[in-house]
């Protein structure tokens, strides 16, 4: 892949339209987007190259730029490696997101051109309990809000597998103290998320991880955080959407998102029906489209990127300006209810509030 302006490929017509409607796991109120994008079947290309464990060394930033940009990278697992074509799959579809967002938003913020592949090791398996059980650890805390469910109101219980965390600090822990171990053992401290010399710089680290499922989380750098970047995650609903251009794999985000069952259990729940899922399964396929889940994919960065959190309809009210939550007056990638939150003061991610300047060449 070449390194153009951001990653110079061009986004599809349909695909703006695709990718700023993006539901809230509160409401589910936007209609599933459709997929415009077609490409031709190709027979997959094998390809060289590997992910490499995290013991070989990950190569830095173009030394001409080490601040303000945001690093990708993907994360397969010791049992289930990219398939041949994948990473020209991911690398195409992160060019189109790096794309809509360098027209649409601005540059002061770069997605870096490279990719960093990388195998963590552990299995799938390992990744999907540490989601679980790092949910369920939330999640025991909180009570069920399924509006006229026989449940609503009372506690949630974790499911027995689930019930103990499989490592502290849930995947971001996982992720994080994999790369800082890396880092010391190899000296390499731009590559240790952790070193407090990166936070000036403004990095962001995204990243695409095998086993994951539906995870989806991301915030931006501020004082006192353990880690020294900001960072997105993203699991294998945006994986396997890319991967099924051009590849053997298949597209599973439909059964990883929004999967909360007709009483309002998640899936790390105790009882959970996976049988009796409460969205749809044609609104499901519909958000699990190539196209929205890289709408995701951009959705998530922008947390990280831009400190855009989600909302609630009493925050809006609180700021008079509860009528934006059904109203959103540009296409925002965030879409309704997810606006930024900095300082109290909801603003829109948008052109004319960037400014246009010195993105990555």
């Amino acid at each position: 892949m070449e390194p153009l302006l951001i990653l110079g490929a061009i986004a599809l017509a349909g695909f703006l339209a695709n990718a700023v409607k993006q539901p809230t796991v509160e409401t589910y109120e936007d209609p599933p987007p459709k997929d415009d994008f077609h490409t031709e079947t190709q027979a997959p290309a094998p390809e060289p190259a590997k992910p490499r464990p995290l013991t070989n060394p990950i190569a830095p930033p173009d030394p001409r730029r080490l601040d303000r940009i945001a690093r990708l990278f993907v994360l397969e697992t010791e049992d289930e490696p990219i398939p041949p074509g994948g990473f020209r799959a991911i690398e195409r579809r992160y060019a189109m997101a790096a794309e809509w967002v360098r027209q649409k938003v601005g540059r002061q913020v770069a997605y870096h051109p490279d990719i960093t592949y990388l195998q963590l090791p552990f299995t799938s398996a390992e990744i999907r309990r540490t989601v679980l059980s790092g949910a369920a650890s939330y999640g025991r805390r909180t009570t069920n809000n399924k509006v006229g469910s026989p449940l609503y109101g009372q506690r949630r219980k974790p499911a027995p597998e689930f019930d103990e965390s499989f490592w502290p600090g849930g995947l971001p822990g996982l992720i994080f103290d994999s790369m800082e171990n890396y880092a010391i053992q190899v000296g390499d401290q731009m590559n240790n998320p952790r070193n407090p010399y990166l936070a000036p710089l403004d990095q962001n680290w995204l990243f695409i991880v095998r086993g994951a499922g539906g995870y989806a989380a991301g915030g931006s750098w501020v004082p006192g955080n353990r880690e020294s970047v900001g960072f997105a995650i993203c699991g294998d609903s945006v994986l396997t959407a890319w991967l099924s251009e051009g590849t053997s794999e298949r597209n599973i985000a439909h059964e990883v998102i929004f999967i909360e069952d007709t009483l309002g259990r998640q899936e790390w729940e105790e009882g959970w029906d996976q049988n009796r899922i409460g969205f749809t399964l044609e609104s499901r396929l519909g958000y699990g489209t190539p196209d929205a889940q890289t709408g995701s994919f951009i959705h998530e960065s922008f947390h990280a990127i831009f400190n855009a959190v989600h909302v609630t309809r009493q925050d809006l009210a609180d700021a008079g300006r509860s009528n934006e939550w059904w109203e959103d007056p540009v296409n925002n990638i965030m879409g309704g209810s997810h606006l930024d939150w900095p300082n109290t003061v909801i603003q829109q991610v948008t052109l004319g509030e960037i400014d246009d300047t010195g993105y990555f060449v």
